[in-house]
């Protein structure tokens, strides 16, 4: 251990005329030095710009000479010889490892993966042209699927009207529980228009009407094999059994398992009789 080393180093001036200055040049050997050095040393090798107070907000602006070459490479104009710098050891290895990725993959590097704090002004303008131009395009992309989905959905709930929803059809008596239950799952889509129309067009039912349904035929016969075919009050099995509304809080989405077992209870008559007041306990 030196004292007069660690002295040196303590009362290093932020501002001594041998470190880089704003608007210095940086070659190629001067890079290479800086670009595996920790933060705190890269940090001290530049000069501390005037009326800055915290080390860790400044940007510091340097002309890189690279024989006209501006953001690695990737365009090539006059004005590119001036590049801002933020932490470039940290950001130069990111952007090395997006390289050395497209590079395993055969792909080429996009402007979009190079980092701000690697872009000249011209270079960083044009890659948040690109972005935006990007955001746009999914946005207008994002509105037509929306499109075709509403579509699509409003089709298929008007034939569901006629099928499923439909008081005056029946299953084949051949379809098991699952296959009735499978049948009448709504299409899945991004937005949930299908579930939501399923639910509006069954909540605007006669719930008389409702119960006639190949809809609700379907999940009553999956809720009684959900319970192995057995009163869930008292166990009985052999006997008719139905299936009761314990809330209709989530009336129109008993297609889903999770809400049709739980919003609902499988009973023989005699338990449901109880249910409805109908017998003394």
């Amino acid at each position: 251990m030196e004292l007069e080393y660690l002295k040196a180093i303590t009362n290093q001036d932020s501002n001594d005329a041998r470190l880089i200055q704003m608007n210095d040049a940086i070659d190629e050997e001067t890079f290479n030095f800086l670009f595996p050095l920790k933060t705190t040393d890269f940090e001290r090798c530049f000069a501390k710009p005037k009326g800055s107070y915290d080390k860790h907000s400044h940007n510091i602006s340097f002309r890189c000479v690279n024989n006209g070459e501006c953001c690695n490479g990737f365009v090539s104009h006059e004005n590119c010889s001036k590049l801002k710098i933020n932490r470039i050891t940290k950001d130069m290895r990111i952007y090395e490892a997006k390289v050395e990725k497209a590079k395993e993959n055969g792909t080429d590097i996009n402007i979009e993966d190079i980092p701000d704090t690697l872009l000249c002004s011209d270079c960083l303008a044009l890659k948040r042209s690109f972005v935006e131009l990007n955001e746009q395009l999914a946005k207008e992309r994002k509105e037509e699927d929306e499109k075709c989905i509403e579509k699509h959905a409003t089709e298929w709930i008007e034939q569901e009207k006629t099928l499923t929803l439909n008081p005056n059809r029946q299953f084949n008596s051949k379809l098991s529980a699952r296959e009735k239950f499978d049948f009448i799952q709504p299409p899945k889509d991004s937005t949930g228009e299908h579930e939501r129309l399923l639910e509006e067009a069954v909540r605007s039912m006669k719930y008389r009407d409702f119960l006639q349904t190949p809809y609700w035929n379907a999940c009553a016969c999956r809720r009684r094999q959900m319970a192995g075919y057995a009163c869930e009050l008292c166990g009985a099995t052999r006997v008719p059994l139905q299936v009761h509304h314990k809330t209709y809080e989530h009336h129109g989405m008993e297609h889903i398992e999770r809400i049709l077992r739980k919003d609902t209870v499988v009973l023989c008559e005699t338990c449901h009789a109880k249910f409805h007041n109908k017998l003394p306990d």
